[in-house]
């Protein structure tokens, strides 16, 4: 039956069952509890970690030549420059 054959909101009046995709959450028990602590205590003495590390030097970059700029007033007029 697809929803033009059916009438309006009559899904509304039954009980579905269906199933879930989802998985279930995970039992915290005191064995999980221990083994991710060993684990942890494990990465520690290891030094293991999964933190990013910044980067000692950051990457040379070539500075731009600045030109050099004449600070004396020009004698010519702008008329004059562009004729």
């Amino acid at each position: 039956v697809d929803a033009s054959r059916r009438p309006k909101n009559s899904a509304l009046e039954v009980d579905l069952d269906f199933e879930h995709n989802v998985r279930p959450a995970p039992v915290i028990t005191e064995e999980v509890t221990a083994s991710l602590e060993e684990m942890i205590k494990k990465r520690i003495a290891e030094g293991h970690f999964d933190d990013v590390e910044k980067p000692s030097t950051l990457p040379y970059k070539v500075p731009k030549q600045q030109k050099e700029m004449d600070e004396n007033k020009s004698k010519k007029g702008l008329a004059e420059q562009y004729e």
